[in-house]
């Protein structure tokens, strides 16, 4: 049997349009397009300065070299703090949004110069949970690009880490989703999870009970960015979840 090269191509261009040619991964190499992540500051500090450390990686997924990029957002408002990027070997003043200079990576190859870095002095600091973006994109096409959106939760030390534990274990995917959404544990869950669309309305809500996985039927949502919060006694974590 023949296929028509047009079904061909056709299906080549669905199959290219759908991939996300750059990754970003977290510390546990898992897939973290589009979400987001919570980071606190470590016990150990340096006075005068607490300082919160973001590492992130970023793969090239397509068969070309790609020249890399990252830029940053600040979603909240800090004035009392200082956010920085570090990329290719240079850690740049907070001034800096863009990084002035590439990495270049070949089909496959992941990067691991990037670091956020939120550092602030505690006594002049207004304890709180600050959103920045970062954005990853091929410099000869800014069209392709990944985000990652990082919570810097200067708040209540203890209570931070309890809620960067429970992150670290729990996995979303996969993230963008069609017809259904997977939640694993390494450790078992009891905890109540919560997904509210972009209009803040709760279009799922579940028990879990003394689990390690669940699945969230999305067919029939509509597509677009919807939000999630997991919440087990006073730990909880949050981040996006993208239905296309």
């Amino acid at each position: 049997m023949k296929i028509p090269v047009t079904i061909i191509l056709t299906f080549l261009f669905a199959m290219n349009a759908n991939a996300q040619n750059i990754l970003v991964r977290d510390h546990k190499g898992i897939v973290i397009n589009n979400d987001t992540l919570e980071y606190a500051p470590e016990f150990t500090q340096k006075p005068p300065y607490t300082e919160i450390d973001c590492k992130l990686y970023a793969q090239n997924n397509t068969s070309a070299t790609i020249n890399l990029l990252v830029k940053k957002a600040e979603l909240s408002t800090d004035t009392n703090a200082d956010h920085a990027i570090c990329f290719e070997q240079h850690c740049y003043t907070p001034d800096v949004y863009v990084a002035p200079v590439t990495v270049s990576l070949t089909p496959m190859d992941a990067d691991s110069s990037f670091k956020g870095q939120y550092r602030y002095i505690k006594e002049n600091h207004t304890p709180g949970k600050y959103l920045v973006s970062y954005t990853f994109f091929n410099n000869d096409n800014p069209a392709d690009s990944a985000i990652v959106y990082v919570l810097y939760n200067t708040g209540n030390i203890t209570s931070a880490v309890n809620n960067m534990a429970l992150q670290n274990n729990i996995r979303i995917y996969p993230n963008p989703a069609t017809d259904i959404v997977n939640i694993t544990a390494t450790d078992k869950l009891n905890a109540t999870l919560t997904i509210t669309n972009n209009m803040g309305a709760v279009v799922h809500r579940q028990l879990l009970t003394d689990t390690h996985q669940a699945t969230i039927p999305t067919a029939f949502w509509a597509t677009g960015m919807y939000y999630y919060t997991i919440a087990a006694g006073s730990k909880s974590t949050s981040g996006r979840i993208v239905i296309k």
